[in-house]
């Protein structure tokens, strides 16, 4: 929670958990109370299925809804995440300030500067190995990796030296096809960047339950970008709005025979892999830089 200026900013996501820092606007009327709008608690569920936690979702958003009357203005990090919030606040004015890296991030001419590389004891003549990187939380049935384990397991009769890393799971028990996966349990940012880096390929695939539509804003399609990993991505408006267009990644509709071309023509092509990692880093860095938002957000609170 930021203070500044006779005004109050709370970040509101999936949790639910500083929503109520609003009420605060009942002792000091004259502040004004912004909202940083990151998510909704449907995004956090493990399964969306459960009746249960979907009346929870409903509780938190009836509660965020009428919390929201104390608020002066919304901060959303994407349009899409805008458009979505209409129907779960009251209207009140908006400002988008996309997700950002520290201009640090974006150095010249060398990558960031990262920890000892992990994957020197994991994967055996890791240079002769074409890697695909999947990170998140596997915790989430939305992540995707049901997919992952098809495309893993149709790719090895084509080609075995394509090896899947994926780091956020503890253990490789979710599979019944561990040949070409390795799991390196769950990382933390830097050791997740660390990862990232050392492959040749970013992964981000997602499936969006049918009972429970939800905004997300998968980040780590950002980290691929900064790093300069071409990406194959779900078909989904709010990936397409992070990459910034078909030029930028590789965009699946999640059939794992397409997911399976997609990983192939990479790996053969070098001249397209190069092509898609500029173009992704020349986006992120001119849509996602620092000291970019740091201007908007003072003109916020000014």
């Amino acid at each position: 929670m930021l203070q500044k200026a006779g005004s109050v900013c709370v970040r509101v996501d999936g949790s639910g958990i500083l929503d109520k820092f609003s009420l605060i606007k009942l002792f000091f009327w004259k502040k004004r109370i912004i909202w940083e709008v990151h998510g909704f608690p449907e995004e956090n569920h493990k399964a969306h299925v459960d009746r249960s936690r979907r009346l929870l979702s409903a509780k938190i958003n009836f509660r965020r809804k009428a919390l929201s009357l104390f608020v002066s203005k919304y901060l959303f990090v994407t349009k899409e995440l805008e458009k979505f919030s209409r129907q779960k606040l009251l209207p009140r004015e908006s400002v988008i300030i996309n997700n950002f890296f520290p201009s640090i991030l974006f150095p010249k001419k060398t990558s960031i500067p990262l920890s000892e590389n992990l994957l020197t004891e994991h994967v055996p003549n890791k240079e002769r190995v074409f890697k695909v990187v999947w990170t998140g939380n596997a915790k989430l049935s939305w992540q995707g990796l049901s997919i992952l384990e098809k495309v893993a397991k149709k790719i090895y009769r084509v080609d075995p030296t394509i090896t899947f890393i994926v780091a956020g799971l503890e253990s490789l028990e979710r599979f019944s096809w561990t040949k070409n996966i390795i799991s390196l349990g769950f990382l933390d940012k830097k050791a997740s960047l660390d990862l990232v880096s050392s492959c040749d390929v970013g992964l981000a695939l997602y499936t969006k339950p049918p009972h429970t539509p939800f905004y997300f804003s998968p980040l780590k399609v950002l980290d691929y970008m900064v790093l300069k990993k071409p990406i194959i991505a779900t078909n989904f408006r709010t990936v397409r709005g992070l990459v910034g267009g078909l030029d930028n990644a590789l965009i699946t509709n999640n059939e794992v025979s397409d997911i399976v071309r997609k990983v192939i023509l990479l790996k053969r092509n070098n001249k397209l892999r190069k092509k898609l990692r500029e173009n992704a880093y020349s986006e992120v860095r001119k849509r996602h830089n620092g000291s970019e938002a740091i201007i908007l957000y003072r003109a916020v609170f000014h």
